[in-house]
C-alpha cells in the first residue's frame, strides 16, 4: 500500500442507522474523502473474510459487534490483517477502553455522535500514513541490524530515552550481556507501544502547525529532547509554528478541539490520555520566539 494507492475502506458496523450516516458523509465529500471504495459488513467474521482477501486499506471498526465486543474485536482485526490500520468506532465514552484499543494497535478512537466529517476523514488518512511510517521504520531497522551484525566492532544502540535496543555479537562478547539481558526494563514506566504513539501524535501536531497559513514562508523546525530527572524523564517537543493562545491551550486536551486548520483535534487528547494513564504529566507552553512547546514528565519504573 502506498500513499497514492486507492483508499479502500472496510466499515464494520452492525447498526444500520450509524452505517447510513457514515455512508452519507462519504457520499457528500466525494473524492475529497480520499476513500473511493467502501465495503460495509455487519460482523467481525465477515470482516475477517474481507481482510483475508487483502482488498482493504483501512478499517473503521465498531466495538459492539454481535460476534465480538471491545478489545476482542480489535485483537481479531489485527490478527486477520496486521498491516492494515484500524480506527475504532464506538458509542462508549470509555477512556480505559480507548487506551486499551490504542495499546492493542488501533491508530485512533472515535466516539459516535461526536464525529464531524472533516475529522473522520483526517483520522482515516492519518491512520494510513502512520501505519506506512511504522512499516517503513521497521524495514529500515531490520536492514540496519543486518549491517550492524556484520561489523567487526562492538555496537550498542539505544532509543531516545537511553534504553538499549540492540547489541551486535561483538558487543555481547565484550559486555557479557545477551541482547535479551541488555534490553532489560525501560527507563520510563510506559505501556507497550505508548511512547511511539505519544511521539507520533506530537510530531504530527507539530507538522500540522508548520503548514498552517499563518506559519510564515519557508516552513520551520521541530526539536525533540529527552532529559533524565530525579523522578524519571522530561520529554520535550517544540516547534516554531504559530503556537496557541492561552484559551486554545486550556482546551487543547479535549477531543475534537483544535486551533489548527489541518489537525483533527485528537492528537493532544490521545497524548494526554496515554501520559496520564501511565502516571505522567503534560504541559503546554510558548516556544521562545514563537511556536508551541509540549513538555511531558514520565515517571521511572517501580523497582521490581
Amino acid at each position: 500500500m502506498s500513499k497514492s494507492a486507492v483508499r479502500r475502506l472496510l466499515l464494520v458496523e452492525d447498526n444500520a442507522g450509524d452505517a447510513r450516516l457514515l455512508r452519507e458523509m462519504f457520499d457528500e465529500r466525494g473524492p475529497a474523502s480520499h476513500i473511493t471504495t467502501m465495503t460495509h459488513v455487519v460482523s467481525l467474521l465477515e470482516a475477517e473474510k474481507c481482510l483475508s482477501e487483502g482488498e482493504v486499506d483501512v478499517v473503521l471498526l465498531d466495538l459492539g459487534l454481535p460476534d465480538a465486543n471491545g478489545i476482542t474485536a480489535v485483537r481479531r482485526a489485527q490478527a486477520a490483517a496486521p498491516r492494515v490500520p484500524v480506527v475504532v468506532l464506538t458509542g462508549l465514552d470509555d477512556e480505559a477502553l480507548a487506551t486499551q484499543a490504542l495499546n492493542e494497535g488501533a491508530q485512533d478512537y472515535l466516539i459516535k455522535g461526536q464525529i464531524e466529517a472533516s475529522a473522520l476523514f483526517r483520522s482515516l488518512r492519518y491512520a494510513i500514513e502512520r501505519k506506512l511510517m511504522e512499516e517503513t521504520l521497521f524495514a529500515e531497522k531490520e536492514r540496519a541490524q543486518v549491517t550492524l551484525r556484520s561489523i567487526g566492532e562492538g555496537v550498542i544502540c539505544a532509543d531516545i530515552l537511553g534504553n538499549v535496543t540492540f547489541l551486535n555479537l561483538v558487543a555481547e562478547q565484550a559486555t557479557g550481556w545477551s541482547l535479551q539481558e541488555a534490553a532489560g526494563r525501560p527507563m520510563v514506566a510506559l505501556g507497550a507501544g505508548h511512547l511511539e504513539q505519544i511521539l507520533d501524535n506530537l510530531i504530527d501536531n507539530a507538522i500540522d502547525a508548520l503548514t498552517e497559513p499563518d506559519a510564515g514562508p519557508g516552513g520551520g523546525s521541530i526539536r525533540i529532547s529527552a532529559t533524565a530527572t530525579d523522578t524519571g524523564t522530561l520529554l520535550t517537543v517544540s516547534d516554531d509554528g504559530p503556537g496557541m493562545t492561552a484559551q486554545e491551550r486550556s482546551r487543547a486536551f479535549l477531543r475534537y478541539t483544535t486551533g489548527s486548520q489541518n489537525g483533527t483535534g485528537l492528537g493532544l487528547a490521545i497524548v494526554h490520555r496515554l501520559v496520564t494513564a501511565n502516571g505522567g504529566a503534560i504541559r503546554l507552553a510558548d516556544t521562545p520566539g514563537g511556536g508551541l512547546t509540549v513538555e511531558i514528565e514520565l515517571p521511572s519504573p517501580a523497582d521490581p
